[in-house]
């Protein structure tokens, strides 16, 4: 009959994470559950296994793991059958509708309650499966920090630039393109102490996620286009005209159409080649149509583009709909 055993190197420290560290309860639990299922899988003889996860939960009190915690998992490992075969996630099953995307630390714990609340509200049909679930993701570490502000400090980000259609020194053929100027042939946008990599391109390039930035003040308008950047331009720009013939503007009139012209406007800027010299575009992120408006309202959320801050006058989803962005 063949035997079957778990072999560790001589090198082999035994260090598991520590319970003492700042994680969820479950992921402490899983920790345990792995080490002792890989030993449930790999070992035939029951004798040889009792000894092995009773090895097992020694390595993992060393990192101060609860003895009724072990005791619990390791008695629902030893209940199951030997199985070496793999399970295929059911794809097609969810926990829940939309995650509410949270970082795991302070508050997580009443954004949990938070959440059941609303999915036992009038507000969520009950459907059998919840509206709304929580997933915890990373906070940024010191690395990610300390990298992130060299990048800033040293230009050397990861982005790639937002840029012309045509080179500067080529001759094009045909009419001369009036957005290239406009790119801001830059690869990493700011806006007050929130920045990001852009995601280049140039202004033939659609279905995507921009910033026009006030190259004046540095206010900023979030929009979203699923046509040529550059057409999305011209558009912005021709309010210029219509918002110049008129003798005053009307704060309730400007919404998103226009108010990147009402903006130039209230610095002097009265002219098509004004509006070309006052702001600089960044592609933010290429997007299927249908999540476009999603990560327009996430991009202006990051950003607090809403007047008075910077330009936006909208919001592009529902203040329900809100509910479930990332924060």
């Amino acid at each position: 009959m063949l035997d079957t055993d778990i072999f560790y190197k001589e090198t082999d420290a035994h260090r598991y994470l520590s319970f003492k560290s700042t994680h969820p309860q479950y992921t402490f639990k899983s920790v345990a559950y792995s080490s002792f299922l890989r030993l449930r899988r790999i070992i035939i003889d029951h004798n040889l296994l009792e000894f092995r996860l009773s090895e097992m939960s020694n390595f993992l009190s060393k990192s101060d793991y609860p003895t009724e915690l072990l005791n619990s998992v390791r008695n629902d490992v030893i209940c199951k059958t030997r199985d070496l075969s793999y399970r295929n996630k059911d794809t097609e099953s969810k926990k829940f509708e939309v995650g509410w995307v949270v970082t795991f630390g302070p508050g997580y714990g009443e954004v949990k309650s938070l959440v059941k609340q609303l999915n036992n509200s009038p507000l969520f049909p009950n459907t059998g499966t919840p509206a709304l679930g929580v997933v915890a993701k990373r906070a940024p570490s010191l690395r990610d920090i300390l990298f992130s502000q060299r990048d800033i400090c040293l230009n050397t980000g990861r982005g790639s630039v937002t840029t012309r259609c045509t080179p500067l020194g080529t001759r094009r053929v045909g009419r001369p393109c009036e957005s290239c100027d406009l790119m801001s042939e830059e690869t990493r946008l700011t806006i007050g102490q929130q920045s990001m990599n852009c995601a280049g391109g140039d202004c033939k390039s659609f279905n995507l996620n921009y910033c026009a930035q006030c190259s004046i003040c540095n206010k900023a308008y979030i929009g979203k286009t699923v046509q040529q950047l550059g057409r999305r331009i011209s558009q912005h720009r021709g309010q210029i005209q219509t918002l110049s013939a008129s003798t005053c503007i009307n704060r309730d009139s400007i919404d998103d159409t226009n108010t990147l012209a009402a903006h130039a406007i209230e610095h002097n800027v009265r002219t098509k080649a004004g509006f070309n010299s006052l702001y600089k575009f960044f592609i933010l992120k290429y997007e299927e149509k249908e999540k476009l408006t999603i990560s327009e309202q996430f991009f202006i959320n990051k950003f607090r583009t809403y007047r008075p801050y910077g330009l936006n006058t909208s919001n592009p989803i529902s203040v329900n709909d809100r509910l479930i962005l990332q924060t």
